[in-house]
């Protein structure tokens, strides 16, 4: 009768602990779940926007609310294909995950339909479902030899360049363009190729043409009303406060709320919503 004790004690052991078990399990695969569905939605593309379309090359900007590695897979049809890496990435062959996030793609045929989807950590996000559609701009005569060029610096409130941020510039009627800035938080923009707003024709620019500017770190703004002036320097900006330069005594800076947000009428794909999908091996 011992020995069939014995026996039965281990089996009934082994009953409780799978009994125990599954539901430990199953709080565990919850969690992993939350887990993993946060970290996609920090990593979400927010305030996508195409910027510097020429006949053959255009960018997508977008930040994250964590640092993220980016990047762009692209094709001529929806089963895309090809891609390519952050613009800082290209260029030190290192992956860095940042918040500010600019990609360009190169080398494209003018006129002509590309869609893309954005890589963003390890998720692969779409718009709507869908992949996003930019097409390109048509091939135009070469602009004049006049080259002018809107440059200038922005800072954080403590003096100190911020490690990373991007610049937007347009004017009434013309195409948006952008870069980050340098390790300074200098920015310069040749003027030579910018296109009207429907890319058809180069965007005449004189001395007196109001430049609408946005600076962001993803953090804080700023907005900058400036023209080109003599020279083309605008006097340096200090993140979170907004200036209006086109006056002959520039007003003290009034301070803007912190925000995270782009204005939306500085995007040429306004309306954009990311949808995350699987990842796709191409």
């Amino acid at each position: 009768m011992k020995e069939l004790l014995d026996r039965k004690v281990p089996a009934i052991l082994w009953v409780i602990l799978i009994l125990i078990g599954i539901p430990l399990t199953i709080y565990n695969l919850k969690n992993q779940t939350v887990s993993s569905s946060q970290a996609s939605e920090s990593e979400s593309p927010q305030d996508v926007k195409v910027t510097n379309i020429s006949n053959n090359s255009f960018t997508v900007t977008y930040r994250t609310q964590t640092p993220s590695i980016g990047s762009v897979n692209y094709g001529l049809d929806k089963q895309l294909g090809t891609s390519v890496l952050e613009n800082i990435d290209e260029g030190n062959g290192v992956l860095s995950p940042r918040i500010i996030h600019s990609i360009s793609l190169k080398e494209l045929t003018p006129s002509t339909k590309y869609y893309l989807a954005i890589i963003s950590g390890v998720n692969r996000f779409l718009n709507n479902g869908t992949p996003y559609e930019i097409t390109t701009g048509p091939e135009i005569p070469s602009p004049s030899a006049r080259e002018n060029i809107i440059k200038g610096k922005i800072i954080l409130p403590d003096g100190h360049a911020p490690s990373e941020a991007i610049i937007y510039v347009s004017a009434q009627n013309s195409q948006i363009l952008s870069d980050t800035v340098n390790n300074n938080g200098e920015f310069s923009f040749s003027l030579k190729d910018l296109r009207t707003d429907d890319l058809t024709s180069y965007f005449n620019t004189t001395n007196i043409t109001v430049f609408n500017i946005l600076a962001t770190d993803g953090f804080s703004r700023s907005s900058i009303s400036a023209s080109l002036g003599q020279t083309g320097f605008v006097p340096t900006i200090t993140l979170s406060n907004d200036y209006d330069f086109t006056q002959e005594v520039p007003p003290a800076a009034s301070k803007s709320a912190q925000s995270s947000g782009f204005p939306s009428t500085i995007s040429r794909t306004r309306g954009l919503k990311s949808k995350i999908s699987n990842p796709k091996n191409k």
